[in-house]
């Protein structure tokens, strides 16, 4: 497995939530595929879009979130700037610091997942536990699973 270390600035993005929080045993197909689909009819109202267009799959999971099995999920685009929103559009804000790395696809993320989280423990590494995120240009291409390492925050 190829993590890798990378150190990213704070990063702002705008976009929608999904409409219910998600079980944690969900289908990425069956719930995420849509909601990017969905983000791409209001992508016109998002204004100082990053070029290329960074999308992000941003999972939060609440804090008794193995008690509650659900979490939220948002799809984004990245912007240079946050700015004023209507619903149904978010904001939402990547603080800065070091984050672990992998490529995968998308019929390869659950397992992506799993063994990101297994290499975690085997390292004992101390990661941000209130969100993951998944990064990509071009959902045909390859894409980024993220998580934050704890304590890594550089302001």
């Amino acid at each position: 497995m190829n993590v890798k270390k990378i150190v990213y600035p704070t990063r702002y993005f705008i976009g929608i939530e999904h409409d219910h929080p998600l079980p944690m045993s969900h289908k990425e197909d069956s719930h995420v595929a849509p909601l990017f689909r969905r983000l791409q009819a209001w992508e016109e109202d998002i204004d100082h879009v990053k070029i290329p267009k960074q999308f992000v799959g941003l999972a939060c999971y609440p804090p008794k979130v193995l008690e509650l099995d659900t979490f939220d999920y948002f799809t984004l685009l990245e912007v240079h700037e946050l700015q004023d929103t209507t619903a149904p559009l978010v904001q939402k804000k990547l603080p800065n610091g070091t984050y672990l790395e992998i490529e995968t696809t998308f019929d390869e993320l659950r397992t992506t997942i799993e063994e990101m989280y297994r290499y975690i423990e085997e390292n004992k590494l101390n990661i941000h536990e209130g969100f993951d995120a998944i990064m990509f240009h071009d959902p045909s291409d390859q894409l980024l699973f993220s998580v934050m390492l704890k304590d890594s925050n550089h302001e």
